[in-house]
């Protein structure tokens, strides 16, 4: 799996830096706001489940999750 950063004025030069690097089917994995700068982490594959750990927290509703 490719995985980049990236970082620009906005989101909009941030994201075509990153279909630029990725493609079309890039997916975002997060997104901040670092000294003034749009920061995305990108990657060209989907993450496996053991790479996207959920915290569940008492409060916290997932969509999909069963009442």
């Amino acid at each position: 799996m490719s995985t980049i950063t990236v970082r620009a004025p906005d989101s909009v030069t941030a994201l075509e830096l990153v279909q630029r690097r990725l493609g079309d089917d890039a997916l975002i994995l997060s997104n901040l706001w670092v000294d003034g700068q749009v920061e995305l982490v990108a990657s060209d594959e989907m993450p496996t489940a053991t790479e996207r750990p959920r915290e569940r927290k008492p409060g916290n509703v997932l969509i999909g999750d069963p009442p």
